[in-house]
């Protein structure tokens, strides 16, 4: 079982790694066409999130869309590691798609994909911590609402 401060944790080593991705990504893709990362976030904006069907669907294209992103730092050793989080990450993280109304979260993904083609690998990165925090803030907001506990078993707030 997942804590908050155990959320809290794997939030900040996540976005060590995924930001360092980008980085190095923005280096080898600097002037290079990313139509097949953009067909991805095209097709997140033709879903009907009313669907649970394409709730599912939204969810493995973005999965999609992050790890299309951060291959592109061409290493293997931290793509493993981003995986591992993600792993770890995923039960809590779907936990949106339990709630009466899905909001979509990808609306930054059209800025990482431009700073991706220009080199700009911090200013992508910027976009990609404010699409994860995104996330993260309506999940710790479902937390926040469940009956959340710490490791010795008292409720903590999300």
């Amino acid at each position: 079982m997942i804590t908050a401060e155990g959320l809290r944790d794997l939030l900040e080593v996540r976005l060590l790694n995924e930001r360092q991705a980008i980085v190095w990504g923005a280096k080898k893709s600097a002037g290079k066409s990313l139509n097949y990362i953009r067909q991805i976030n095209d097709k997140m904006d033709l879903l009907n999130l009313e669907k649970n069907a394409d709730v599912k669907k939204y969810l493995k294209l973005n999965q999609l869309f992050h790890f299309a992103v951060y291959n592109l730092s061409q290493n293997k050793v931290l793509m493993n590691t981003i995986e591992a989080h993600w792993l770890q990450a995923g039960p809590v993280l779907s936990l949106r798609r339990k709630e009466p109304k899905f909001v979509p979260g990808h609306h930054n993904h059209r800025e990482i994909i431009d700073q991706l083609e220009k080199g700009n690998g911090l200013a992508a990165a910027d976009a990609l911590e404010r699409n994860i925090m995104e996330a993260h803030e309506q999940i710790f907001a479902i937390l926040d609402k469940s009956d959340l506990k710490d490791r010795a078993g008292n409720r903590v707030p999300a």
